[in-house]
């Protein structure tokens, strides 16, 4: 199979991808660019780290792990590692706010307490010598100390992925107001959210419509806007739409490549609509001909058949993508 755009201008300088709270691997929207990617994932529990690195060869993309925890700067800490392991974290729950919500009240019940040693993003990444051009956080509330602690590798960051909480689901950590509040202050735009909503156990009842729920959290999508009003070189431009095509945000970035001047004016049109194809995304057929039958509903009407089909005795809800 003959090389495709991207992997032709990022042979030499491949998209470094960071995964902070890589628990799991990395998220599959990345196979079909794998061959111009680098990855890193940070996971701080040792067990499942070496488990990572004893699959990373198989994994697609190819993707080394550290066991390091990242948040402001190098300390100790105390670990609260929860029964539900993913949802381990620096910050104790909530148990009054989660008591409405007995399933996840136990899934972040405290199972043990260790101290552990935290380290800043940017040491890990003077000691490693790479800067990431796309970051994902999810460190269970301690995103914006983690931000914090990577003023530098964030600066240089193109697109940014985090979990954050609308609700304090963990005594002390900030929420989303104040971590937005923090990346807009550096110019970073908010492009998507990926929301989870919460429903209480003492308002389930099967006969009932799914609507309705606590909005807890979600996945946010920033971009960096300084990066783009400074003007990106040749090669960022094409990390760019790169990233934005395995979020989905296709809209973005055929704009960004279909701009009529920049750092991507130089190459042949030929090559250009090549780059376009590649980020498109298209859907299956199956997916094609549900878009035909559902033409004339508008997009709020289509919404809502989907939510309408929630059980009423469902306790979560999320969106697939970002919004």
């Amino acid at each position: 199979m003959s090389e495709s755009a991207f992997e032709r201008h990022l042979a030499t300088d491949r998209l470094r991808l960071f995964d902070v709270g890589a628990r799991g691997g990395i998220d599959p929207r990345w196979r079909p660019f794998h061959a111009c990617i680098e990855a890193i994932g940070f996971e701080p529990d040792p067990a499942e780290c070496n488990r990572l690195n004893r699959e990373a060869g198989s994994q697609d993309p190819p993707v080394r792990f550290l066991p390091h925890a990242l948040a402001k700067g190098n300390e100790e800490v105390v670990f609260y590692e929860a029964n539900w392991p993913p949802a381990s974290s620096i910050y104790p729950p909530n148990e009054e706010f989660l008591k409405p919500f007995p399933g996840a009240s136990h899934l972040l019940g405290v199972k043990d307490k260790r101290r552990i040693d935290t380290v800043s993003l940017d040491e890990a990444c003077r000691t490693q010598d790479i800067w990431p051009d796309c970051l994902k956080l999810d460190v269970e509330g301690a995103e914006l100390q983690v931000l914090q602690g990577g003023e530098r590798a964030t600066g240089g960051t193109l697109v940014l992925e985090l979990e954050v909480e609308f609700a304090p689901l963990r005594v002390g950590q900030p929420l989303f107001a104040d971590v937005d509040a923090y990346l807009r202050g550096r110019g970073w735009r908010l492009l998507g959210l990926r929301r989870v909503q919460w429903r209480r156990s003492a308002g389930l009842d099967p006969r009932a419509t799914g609507y309705g729920g606590q909005l807890t959290q979600a996945d946010a999508l920033y971009c960096n806007a300084p990066l783009l009003d400074e003007g990106l070189t040749q090669t960022t431009a094409l990390k760019l739409p790169l990233i934005l095509s395995a979020y989905r945000q296709v809209d973005l970035a055929l704009e960004l490549l279909r701009a009529p001047g920049g750092a991507l004016l130089g190459l042949p049109s030929t090559e250009r609509a090549e780059l376009e194809r590649l980020v498109l995304n298209q859907p299956s057929p199956l997916i094609r001909l549900a878009r035909r039958v559902s033409r004339r509903l508008d997009a709020e009407r289509r919404r809502a058949l989907v939510d309408a089909l929630q059980p009423g005795d469902a306790t979560i809800w999320h969106d697939p993508h970002f919004f």
